[in-house]
């Protein structure tokens, strides 16, 4: 089955809108799941401010309204090369992943005193 734009866009926006929405980061991802970095201060960060962006019938998608700060790594992690989407803080279901290459980011060696941080509107999820 496709989906047609509208049942798309309106997925997106009840998901993101209406639901909690958990983001992580890990060193890759599959369709299925994420592998996270653990450990250090690593943490999913909840984050509920999202905005459905687009023209309607168009292919919409979803942007984060403001930054998204993960706490300072309080020692190595290894390496992020993905941000992922989760219902739960810790375990839960993957719902999805985008690359920080995706993003225009360069992956990121989490050592002592990193902080992760999304600028807004940089985080864009959208329906393929």
């Amino acid at each position: 089955m496709s989906f047609s734009n509208y049942l798309e866009n309106y997925l997106l926006d009840h998901l993101f809108t209406t639901e909690t929405v958990y983001v992580g980061y890990g060193s890759a991802a599959t369709e299925t799941s994420m592998t996270e970095l653990t450990g250090s201060g690593y943490a999913r960060e909840l984050f509920g401010a999202w905005t459905l962006t687009g023209l309607p019938g168009d292919d919409q998608y979803v942007e984060n309204d403001a930054d998204i700060d993960f706490d300072t790594a309080t020692g190595s992690q290894g390496t992020a090369a993905v941000f992922g989407f989760f219902d739960a803080l810790s375990g839960g279901n993957f719902l999805g992943s985008v690359t920080l290459a995706e993003l225009g980011q360069e992956d990121v060696n989490v050592i002592l005193g990193t902080q992760i941080t999304i600028p807004a509107t940089k985080c864009i999820c959208q329906l393929d």
